[in-house]
């Protein structure tokens, strides 16, 4: 839990925020559903598919949440400490990142009839 706390603050340097906390964790976080999820596609197992699908994304973006503040933050002491090229480099992939993440829930959003319908049917009882 001290682990997850520093990271949110930026308490670790740019490197370790960049390179670990984001980059290592979403790797160590993604392999495993990847693998889940071709097993269940490739079973025809759909519902059950499109439920663990959700319950991926769900937990990405809240880790996607802790990451970019984390990694700001960090970018933030970089910059304050004279590193200010790499500081200003994170600062703009998280702000990029952030934009893009925004308009991706927004066009789900648009289509959130189609989206809606998916999960409902994902969520039923079989």
């Amino acid at each position: 839990m001290n682990w997850i706390l520093k990271h949110w603050r930026g308490e670790y340097s740019l490197k370790t925020s960049f390179w670990l906390n984001t980059i290592l964790v979403n790797f160590i976080v993604s392999l495993p559903f990847s693998f889940v999820l071709i097993d269940l596609l490739q079973s025809g197992q759909e519902n059950l598919f499109l439920r663990v699908l959700l319950n991926f994304q769900l937990l990405r973006i809240l880790i996607s949440v802790w990451q970019a503040v984390g990694v700001y933050r960090s970018s933030v002491y970089s910059l304050l400490s004279g590193k200010s090229f790499w500081g200003f480099v994170a600062r703009v992939m998280v702000i990029v990142f952030t934009a893009n993440a925004i308009l991706s829930a927004l066009m789900v959003w648009y289509h959130s009839e189609q989206v809606l319908g998916m999960w409902l049917k994902a969520l039923e009882i079989s």
